[in-house]
């Protein structure tokens, strides 16, 4: 399968997004350009029912109501991102609808329940068995609404159970299994495909959103990721107070790290102190100086005041204080965005570069000017009698 770059150039079009390498590094051109799928889609596959046309019991995503109806509204979805091993090698972040199908398996090894012995558990020609009607109806209208056909109590799965063991198979039990699909259609351009930093540098960001894997769990069970897919399943499968099952990613475990959306609390803590304690040395500083001046006023004398440093010392004294500043502003908004909402993030990453470019030539003129003009000799202590004085 052809990739994107192969005929678009990201070095002409993506000239506005900073770190254009680590961005196409880590995260796949779909993910961006299919921010959002405008239908519906299946989301889970239930076997280990039938409806009375002999199919599974399917809950779909992207939709209010039964898919179908043209009558429902279809609201679509937005699409999981996940780590996959793409054709040149390289891991990143791509854009999937995760699919979980229930059914019966039996034996060892495993095998699946046939579709026969399903319908031979659950069907009486084109109506229930008596004893699987009378323990799903719920209502005891006669019918088995969506709801009703779930194997959601132990007094179900046995039943069923019971009824796949008259039929000669083995050690009848429910399995899950959530196989990814991966989205490559509904390509949009530049106008609606993903601009904004913040929908993935925050705290609410798409790479943690988590994606529904149906609206229960027959049996109770958990189901597992179908294998081969080369794609890295490290988050976390969890259920709500309602009995629906959703997948949550971790792309911490992935070794991806997003400013504005991960910390690390020692990084953290050893950040704040730094500026903490940056702060309160000039403070401290400059308080000294000001109570030192207050209590040893200065007479009038018939004398020319002059400066002790030169204009460019000075010059580049106070630019580097004014850009230290100023970069540890830009980078406490960088790191945490959510903060920070009157800023804009996108603007904070090149100003933060473009400080930190300035500092750097403003360190190097200032050393090449001490050594030329030997002001460094003032930074240097003289050996003879300096520790004496010291002292």
């Amino acid at each position: 399968m052809r990739q994107c770059v192969e005929c678009h150039d990201t070095e002409k079009t993506h000239s506005w997004l900073p770190y254009k390498d680590a961005h196409m590094n880590t995260v796949a051109c779909e993910s961006c350009h299919i921010p959002k799928m405008y239908t519906a889609a299946l989301e889970q596959s239930d076997w280990t029912v039938l409806t009375l046309d002999g199919k599974a019991a399917a809950t779909h995503r992207g939709v209010e109501g039964q898919c179908g109806n043209p009558r429902d509204l279809m609201t679509g979805y937005n699409p999981i991102l996940l780590p996959q091993e793409r054709a040149d090698g390289v891991i990143r972040l791509s854009p999937f609808n995760l699919i979980t199908s229930w059914f019966w398996v039996h034996g060892d090894p495993e095998r699946p329940v046939r579709l026969e012995d399903l319908k031979a558990v659950y069907l009486d020609g084109d109506q229930y068995q008596a004893d699987v009607l009378a323990a799903f109806d719920a209502n005891g209208d006669g019918q088995l609404d969506e709801v009703e056909l779930r194997v959601d109590s132990d007094f179900k799965e046995n039943l069923i159970k019971e009824r796949l063991e008259a039929l000669g198979l083995q050690n009848p039990r429910i399995k899950g299994e959530v196989q990814p699909y991966s989205i490559s259609h509904n390509v949009v351009a530049d106008g609606w495909a993903t601009r904004d930093c913040v929908d993935c540098h925050s705290d609410d960001s798409r790479v943690s959103q988590p994606m529904s894997l149906g609206p229960y769990a027959p049996g109770g069970g958990t189901p597992s990721f179908a294998g081969n897919t080369g794609i890295s399943f490290s988050g976390q499968i969890h259920t709500d107070a309602t009995g629906a099952l959703f997948y949550e990613p971790d792309v911490m475990q992935e070794d991806i790290y997003l400013p504005g959306h991960n910390s690390i609390t020692i990084i953290d803590i050893i950040g704040w102190l730094a500026v903490l304690g940056t702060l309160l040395g000039i403070i401290a500083h400059g308080g000294y100086r000001l109570f030192q001046a207050a209590r040893h006023p200065h007479k009038p004398h018939e004398l020319e005041e002059v400066y002790m440093y030169t204009f460019y010392e000075r010059l580049w004294h106070w630019t580097q204080a004014i850009v230290i500043l100023l970069l540890i502003g830009t980078g406490i908004i960088i790191h945490r965005p959510d903060m920070f909402g009157w800023a804009d993030f996108g603007l904070m990453v090149p100003i933060h570069n473009i400080l930190a470019i300035l500092l750097v030539i403003n360190a190097v003129f200032a050393v090449f000017y001490h050594f030329a003009s030997g002001e460094i000799k003032q930074y240097l202590p003289e050996p003879h009698g300096f520790f004496r004085r010291g002292i």
